[in-house]
């Protein structure tokens, strides 16, 4: 049944004692006129019947009419009660119906973050792959990354709900891991950025330890795995990294006994920055290529 259904609607109660009204008062009408029909024919003269029955032929005349127009009124008048209440009916039935989607919908998008909550050190190796050799995110590979990591991951989770939001799944995903609860380096103290650092390469593997915040040598942190000692320069910065960190890096290293030498960013590097690392064997990285070190530094160095 639609919703505009006539028959939904409440019969109108008040439209109907009005039209009992005028049926009374249309039948007691004629019921005078029969009356004062029989008394003139019984007590009067018989010359008189004419008078009598064209009043009542009169009386009717009049009562007819009326009462055929106060009922086709009554019927119009109740009719656009019942329409009206219909789409009163249909406005709050679409209202609930648009507040219930934007709860799905709500619900869906914290699903999405919490997927990819679970799946963040996976979901940050897939990005630091598609940051370029000296810091540059590829957008067309991370993009890529991404739609693998929806097809796996959130659609079986989601269902057939995944294609109420699939426009905003890529948005998502970057808002996700974008968040301070996720680790957002920029929103980070300096201190917190290097436990950010170290975080990230514990989980994947690597022994790390820090030095002390004064007198550090131009090194941060110092990060052990197999055969692997790598010094590292932890830079937050919002521009381009000078040649000054790969300064400090380079002659930290030989302090702390390390055979590789590496400064994380937020940010790019400068010309400087890059022609001092490439003539001194300095790793130059995003934060984000953090759980793939050991793989970058097999392809710039060979084994250690």
């Amino acid at each position: 049944m639609s919703m505009t259904d006539e028959r939904q609607v409440p019969p109108d109660l008040g439209a109907n004692k009005a039209l009992t009204i005028g049926q009374a008062f249309a039948g007691m009408s004629v019921a005078a006129a029969i009356a004062a029909l029989v008394y003139w024919l019984w007590y009067e003269d018989m010359a008189n019947w004419g008078a009598v029955v064209f009043w009542t032929i009169a009386a009717a005349a009049v009562v007819g009419p009326w009462l055929n127009t106060s009922q086709a009124y009554m019927d119009w008048a109740a009719s656009e009660r019942r329409k009206t209440s219909a789409a009163k009916l249909e406005k709050k039935a679409a209202a609930s119906e648009e507040k219930r989607r934007l709860a799905d919908v709500d619900a869906h998008v914290k699903r999405v973050r919490e997927l990819v909550l679970n799946k963040l050190p996976e979901l940050r190796r897939a990005r630091s792959a598609a940051v370029g050799k000296w810091g540059e995110l590829d957008l067309a590979k991370w993009e890529a990354e991404k739609s693998d990591f929806s097809r796996a991951i959130l659609m079986p989770a989601l269902g057939a709900a995944y294609f109420r939001i699939v426009e905003r799944v890529p948005v998502l995903i970057d808002e996700a891991m974008a968040t301070p609860e996720f680790g957002d380096p920029l929103t980070m103290t300096g201190i917190d950025y290097e436990e950010f650092c170290a975080a990230a390469l514990r989980d994947a593997g690597w022994l790390v330890t820090g030095t002390k915040v004064t007198g550090d040598q131009g090194v941060d942190l110092v990060a052990t795995l197999g055969a692997w000692r790598v010094a590292i320069q932890c830079k937050r910065y919002s521009g381009s990294v000078p040649n000054s960190a790969v300064q400090e890096v380079e002659a930290g290293a030989a302090f702390y006994g390390a055979n590789a030498k590496v400064v994380v960013s937020t940010g790019a590097y400068t010309a400087a920055a890059r022609s001092l690392a490439s003539a001194t064997g300095t790793l130059l990285l995003n934060y984000e290529q953090l759980p793939t070190l050991e793989m970058l530094l097999v392809e710039a160095k060979g084994a250690p």
